[in-house]
């Protein structure tokens, strides 16, 4: 608990510094993190994470990761990312201060134009909505056919976006969480014109 107290604090100052990217002031709880990972198995090579914050899911993600598995975990924050790669003394991970707008050029840059899983906490809802497109065009292209996206938000208002671009993606609940939280989990399947629903 003691340990847990300064990086719940660094990322409380994050979310006041950038509110817009953090999207809650609080981290996502231990029993969400665990389910947004669930989707990494011990062959999963590649896994890119949108959003490492304080690293609640990153842990989880290198936990069920395999030895030959590798991660690029992408984080604006540059505190929180400093702070994550300080943490993560790995050699399976890559902790990147970046931006999601720039996502497939940094995953390309490292390695990871094809990729076989993507978990996102980045906040979506708050992004203008061409960032958001932007991003979910970069994970589609980026995922191999029949890769996993997931995405964490706070509401069910993008479910329909979301759904354009990964078309049998399936909305969870995380009751176990504050606020409680929805997540969304789809895979790639054969390419499909997205232009409608924008």
């Amino acid at each position: 608990q003691a340990r847990r107290a300064p990086r719940d604090m660094k990322f409380f100052k994050a979310f006041f510094r950038s509110p817009r990217e953090v999207g809650w002031f609080v981290p996502t709880s231990p029993y969400t993190c665990k389910k947004l990972a669930s989707v990494v198995m011990p062959e999963t090579r590649r896994i890119i994470e949108l959003g490492t914050g304080v690293g609640n899911v990153t842990k989880h993600i290198l936990r069920r990761m395999g030895q030959k598995g590798q991660l690029l975990s992408i984080e604006k924050d540059a505190d929180l990312a400093a702070e994550a790669s300080q943490k993560f003394r790995d050699p399976r991970i890559n902790v990147v201060c970046g931006d999601v707008a720039d996502l497939v050029d940094i995953a390309n840059a490292r390695g990871f134009g094809q990729t076989e899983c993507i978990i996102s906490t980045v906040t979506l809802a708050l992004m203008p909505r061409d960032l958001k497109i932007k991003v979910l065009e970069s994970c589609l292209q980026l995922l191999v056919p029949n890769g996993t996206f997931v995405q964490i938000q706070y509401s069910t208002h993008l479910k329909k976006l979301i759904r354009s671009y990964f078309p049998q993606s399936q909305m969870k609940l995380s009751a176990f969480n504050l606020p409680p939280t929805f997540y969304m989990v789809g895979r790639k399947t054969a390419p499909k014109a997205v232009a409608a629903v924008r």
